[in-house]
């Protein structure tokens, strides 16, 4: 398959599953989706995650909040999600830019700059979390993103398996400098994530679900599964690579059948 029957398809089965799914996802982190007649619930890819690593997860933050005390982790925590949702924002309109624009990036960014400026927030974002969001941005952008992403295909798509009953929404499907295929995941942090770290696996196992729903509805393997990620200090891209794809996404799918 050339890479513009390629686009072609993926943005064929793109559409059609737009046009066949309803979906609506609830407060205990269950998406209720209706297709071809059917009804399924389906947990979220974050919430298995949050039950895998629950007990980990409680005592990093526990000893974090006791640190710094309650206000000061509400704060901190509401600050890392708004820089989060500005830089998320940004990527995506940056993309659609891409597509709008025939792949140039100067006009894409441009295009981004533009419908983020004109874009109304949440009253929860104020100007210094838009300000840290769009550095975070730029630093992700201009070390990673420009160079490596050329045909944005997905932007803030929708993947799930019937097969194993999880859903979740990938940030980026795009074809990379060297013509593969490249399904990834943007992210904020306040540093860079050491190897083995929590963090570290957490993302590796949330890449290879949807690398799995991916290949299960569009029949297509992924090229390249990647995290990029995005700190004050630098950025990082975390690869999922094909000889750990299949360990990453056993104990992923494991887990989903005793939470």
């Amino acid at each position: 398959m050339t890479n513009s029957e390629l686009i072609e398809y993926i943005l064929s089965k793109a559409k059609y599953y737009a046009d066949n799914i309803k979906k609506y996802r609830n407060d205990d982190g269950i998406y209720e989706i209706e297709y071809l007649g059917n009804k399924y619930n389906l947990k979220s890819v974050t919430t298995i995650l949050k039950e895998i690593l629950l007990d980990e997860t409680i005592n990093e933050y526990k000893d974090f909040k006791n640190e710094v005390g309650d206000e000061q982790f509400n704060l901190i925590t509401q600050n890392a999600i708004n820089r989060g949702n500005v830089m998320h924002k940004y990527f995506e309109e940056y993309a659609i830019g891409l597509q709008k624009n025939n792949f140039d990036s100067d006009n894409a960014l441009l295009y981004a700059q533009q419908s983020v400026k004109s874009y109304k927030f949440s009253d929860t974002i104020n100007e210094k979390s838009i300000n840290n969001g769009r550095r975070l941005f730029y630093n992700l952008y201009l070390n990673v993103i420009k160079d490596d992403m050329k045909v944005p295909l997905l932007v803030e798509s929708f993947l799930f398996s019937l097969d194993y009953n999880y859903a979740g929404t990938c940030d980026i499907l795009y074809i990379d400098k060297n013509g593969k295929l490249t399904l990834g995941d943007y992210k904020t942090a306040s540093g860079l994530i050491k190897k083995d770290s929590l963090k570290f696996h957490k993302y590796k196992f949330q890449i290879a679900a949807y690398k799995y729903a991916f290949k299960e509805l569009y029949d297509i393997d992924i090229d390249n599964a990647s995290i990029f990620i995005s700190t004050i200090n630098g950025c990082q891209r975390i690869d999922l690579y094909q000889h750990e794809y299949d360990v990453y996404l056993k104990n992923f799918l494991k887990n989903i059948k005793t939470t």
